[in-house]
């Protein structure tokens, strides 16, 4: 007879890295369809996959309230252990490409796309790219600014050969590395009744309309699940891509999810971006994402400097 422990081990082995991305991102978009889209398989080929990893679990990861899918706390912390899992993957599949290139390659130029937002302010702050261009002057470099997920798409088709975005990605062909936390600010104009503030509560911005987060689409979820954790639902406004629009909704009491950067006083001039309480913070990684049979020699080079200016930063 096998040991209990030798069924553990076996059953372990079950457990695939398809099965820990669609929970990782089913986690992330609070449902298999939203999952399957991002992921390009079907609904139904995550809800199966994920059905077995319960079994092979013994852990219950979904449930059912009506027709919505409900995430269990079980679930959202076997998440964040598969993503250090997939992080591991990856990492060590960039080695492996990295090795096969060898050291004797010059680059000579990176195509590089990088999240950016013309309506909440800089995503990816201008210095994380700095030490990379005063290191390699002679690498030509491109950069292209687009919102997060069409730089993933960019990364994927490869019409870049790397991408700057938020948040990581499960999709097929691509590695990514995490470089630096994203963290979001609160942005009212300077007489909303927050503005006293140093910091405010999810609670209390739940108490006032908020603009529907349409450029951050890929941290949506991760908004929504620090709205849940607090027991209050916000009201969302559709609020027009423009800067008039916005400057409009704040002057009438509205709310938004920004980045704490200072270009949003040019933007918003009569707005003031608070932090939220620590409890409540709301981050996301801005990661480096590049397809796994890209062999542009630059891109290691990239890597290195953003995780150099990364710890530097953290140490000043």
């Amino acid at each position: 007879m096998p040991t209990e422990r030798a069924a553990e081990i076996r059953r372990g082995d079950c457990v695939n890295l398809s099965q820990l991305s669609y929970l990782v991102e089913t986690v992330r978009c609070g449902s298999f369809s939203a999952a399957a889209s991002h992921l390009y398989v079907t609904p139904q080929t995550i809800s199966k996959s994920l059905g077995d990893l319960e079994s092979e679990l013994g852990v219950t990861l979904f449930g059912r309230n009506g027709r919505r899918l409900t995430i269990t706390d079980d679930a959202r912390l076997l998440a964040e252990k598969a993503e250090s899992v997939l992080a591991c993957v990856s990492d060590m599949e960039g080695l492996a490409s990295r090795l096969r290139v060898g050291s004797t390659d010059t680059p000579r130029s990176v195509s590089i796309a990088v999240a950016s937002s013309p309506l909440r302010g800089t995503l990816v702050p201008d210095d994380l790219l700095s030490r990379f261009f005063a290191n390699n002057l002679g690498i030509e470099v491109a950069i292209r600014r687009n919102g997060s997920e069409s730089c993933l798409t960019a990364a994927q088709q490869g019409l870049v050969d790397a991408a700057i975005t938020l948040g990581r990605t499960t999709r097929e062909g691509l590695l990514w590395t995490q470089i630096c936390p994203f963290v979001f600010g609160v942005t009212m104009s300077s007489g909303h009744p927050l503005a006293g503030r140093e910091r405010v509560g999810i609670a209390e911005v739940a108490k006032f309309p908020v603009a529907t987060p349409m450029d951050f689409r890929c941290a949506y979820r991760i908004i929504e699940h620090q709205f849940e954790a607090n027991h209050v639902e916000p009201t969302y406004v559709d609020v027009a891509p423009t800067v008039e629009a916005h400057r409009a909704f704040l002057d009438d009491g509205g709310v938004l999810f920004t980045g704490r950067t200072p270009d949003l006083s040019g933007l918003y001039p009569d707005a003031l971006t608070k932090r939220l309480m620590r409890d409540d913070g709301i981050s996301i990684p801005l990661c480096l994402i590049y397809r796994k049979d890209n062999d542009n020699p630059a891109i290691p080079l990239l890597q290195r400097e953003l995780l150099l200016t990364t710890a530097l930063r953290k140490n000043m």
